[in-house]
């Protein structure tokens, strides 16, 4: 019982730093953005030369949009992978915990037990939702925060350079090619 809940406490830790790398892919793809929105015309490619814009800068911009790029896929990579590895597991701990709760709710109501015995009950009910609802609730997050990557990455590829993709019309809110 206790790999069990190490596993998932494991799998709390996993989310949580995926989270974190989220939000720091997030801080650099707005600065980015902020950078790209500093151009005098708000159409301009930002790698055309442009008077603003040393060699410098630019070459800087260059390092700077590669390096946010390949993180942005290294991200979707990992993510990936754990989803491969979490995604039966998690789907068994849903069905198991609400089979758990649906127990521990029925012997609550139902069962003659002493105050004592329904009080530990009670305990291990309280534990088990709020452990089940803290991993439904950084799963969320996860979803959240790519949905978030997703549509500053396409918002800037679709406003500030000549590159415009389905993902970038969708996420811009045109329907039409």
């Amino acid at each position: 019982m206790q790999v069990i809940y190490s596993n998932y406490i494991s799998l709390i830790a996993i989310v949580q730093y995926l989270i974190i790398k989220q939000k720091s892919l997030i801080s650099t793809l707005s600065s980015l953005l902020t950078h790209l929105s500093a151009c005098d015309k708000p159409q301009e490619h930002p790698f055309h030369r442009s008077p603003n814009i040393n060699k410098l800068k630019l070459l800087a911009y260059y390092r700077s949009t590669l390096e946010t790029y390949s993180r942005y896929n290294q991200l979707y990579a990992e993510t990936a992978d754990y989803n491969s590895f979490w995604g039966t597991a998690l789907s068994f701990l849903v069905f198991s915990y609400i089979l758990l709760i649906a127990f521990i709710i029925y012997l609550l109501i139902i069962s003659d037990a002493a105050f004592l015995v329904k009080y530990v009950y009670s305990l291990i009910l309280l534990f088990h939702v709020i452990l089940l609802s803290t991993i439904i609730k950084l799963c969320g997050d996860l979803l959240v925060n790519n949905e978030k990557i997703t549509q500053i990455f396409y918002r800037t590829l679709a406003e500030k350079t000549a590159v415009v993709t389905p993902m970038a019309l969708k996420v811009l809110g045109k329907h039409q090619i």
